[in-house]
């Protein structure tokens, strides 16, 4: 009875230590939020000084910009930003003198450095040089190119001076007052007023999954067109290009004498009307080496010499139809899986695809069938609306509509057929996408 009342006891004054030690405890603190201050030499240097240290281009030589005793101070805003996908692994600063790239390993940089973020750089360790005549700083690289900065070492080179404001940005060079006779503008922040696409990019994506795509814009008053650039990563890159006149907004660059515009993100695409487009892709066919057999693609007649085959040449991975420049007749078809979907209607058919050059549409067209079970026979196969645009370069056809077929199970055939006498060309198709509108 003694011991009960012992370990009852203990039991009370453990829990009262319990209850004393936690109501002491104080409550969690976030830590506190502090504006970027710096506190080091002050700027004494500018962008143009940097570029002062590297006058020789496209040489393949890289130059230190100051001794490490030597105190090369710069401060500028950061112009760009990675948040649209469209810039990789940098940012790019400008002062009043002009504006630079500095290359750094990481990606997400507008979380640390968004728009408008003031910055000083500290250039002691730091090289410069140019890619194909656009500066560029940061490590040396193989002796001949510029290499990223580290991550754990950016707080040694940039430092963040207060906070980000839009207001800090530099007022953007107007495309009437480039200087397309010098790199004086290369870099800089610019704004293209009164600005069209040409018309062979309308309706196109800004850029496509495959690849990098570049379409020429032309602005109002300025004599030299200029290329837009859009990396097949970029977050806008299936915004459909405008057919109207608006504004564009971005960092201007260069590549040898080619002058390239780089749009941030889809805000900088100043048009009415420029939306994401309202399709989903149903379903996507990419051709690799493993599509005929593997993948279920298969050809017929399978003796042929020239039936269709996949190609890698030089990492440009494509199905391949060889030209006939002879009389010698070609009716080859490339068939599909069973393609299943619920419903046909609001579906379309598209090709990334090329020609070598423009040949008679009818030589290049699509069928489909719902006799999926059976041998092949080109008597079951019906013809889909012809296709009618073939890019001489890499990009989409007209969208083909699949609602004629009834039924939710259906094969495609791609035909290439010449009788013979005439000549047609080489017919490159990378993918295969079922669209839905």
């Amino acid at each position: 009875m003694k011991t009960n009342t012992y370990n009852s006891l203990f039991l009370w004054i453990l829990i009262l230590i319990s209850v004393t030690i936690f109501s002491c405890q104080k409550e969690w603190d976030a830590p506190e939020f502090k504006v970027p201050e710096y506190t080091g030499p002050q700027p004494n240097k500018t962008i143009q000084d940097i570029k002062n240290k590297h006058l020789v281009l496209d040489s393949y030589v890289l130059d230190s910009i100051c001794s490490y005793d030597e105190e090369f101070i710069v401060d500028g805003v950061v112009i760009s930003t990675d948040e649209g996908g469209n810039f990789y692994k940098s940012i790019v600063i400008q002062d009043e003198t002009g504006a630079i790239e500095i290359q750094m390993d990481m990606n997400g940089l507008f979380n640390l450095y968004p728009l408008g973020q003031r910055v000083v750089i500290d250039c002691r360790g730091l090289v410069v040089g140019d890619y194909n005549r656009y500066y560029q700083i940061g490590w040396e690289y193989r002796k001949y190119s510029i290499g990223r900065l580290n991550a754990i070492s950016f707080d040694r080179y940039i430092h963040k001076v207060g906070l980000p404001s839009i207001d800090s940005l530099p007022e953007p060079v107007l495309g009437t007052q480039i200087d397309f006779n010098s790199l004086n503008d290369v870099g800089k922040l610019v704004k293209l007023e009164n600005c069209q696409f040409d018309q062979a990019s309308w309706g196109k994506p800004f850029s496509y999954n495959e690849f990098v795509t570049e379409h020429t814009v032309n602005v109002s008053g300025v004599s030299t067109p200029i290329i837009v650039r859009t990396s097949n990563y970029a977050r806008f890159r299936s915004l459909k290009v405008p057919s109207g006149v608006g504004t564009l907004v971005g960092v201007l660059t260069i590549y040898n004498n080619t002058y390239q515009f780089m749009v941030r993100t889809k805000a900088d695409i100043q048009f009415e009307g420029i939306e994401n487009p309202s399709e989903e892709v149903i379903s996507s066919y990419i051709f690799d080496n493993n599509s005929i057999g593997m993948g279920g693609w298969s050809v017929s007649p399978t003796a042929s010499t020239t039936a269709w085959r996949f190609v890698n040449f030089g990492g440009d991975e494509f199905m391949y139809h060889n030209f006939n420049n002879t009389n010698v007749a070609m009716d080859d078809w490339l068939i599909s899986p069973t393609m299943q979907v619920n419903s046909t209607n609001d579906l379309f058919i598209r090709l990334l695809h090329k020609l070598d050059f423009i040949g008679n549409q009818d030589y290049y067209s699509i069928y489909y069938t719902t006799n999926t079970t059976e041998p092949f026979d080109p008597a079951n196969y019906t013809l889909l609306p012809l296709i009618s645009n073939f890019p001489s370069q890499y990009g989409n056809s007209n969208d083909i509509p699949l609602s004629g077929i009834s039924g939710n199970n259906f094969r495609i055939a791609i035909r290439y057929h010449n009788d013979g006498g005439n000549q047609s060309a080489a017919w490159y198709i990378k993918n295969l996408d079922i669209i839905k509108k």
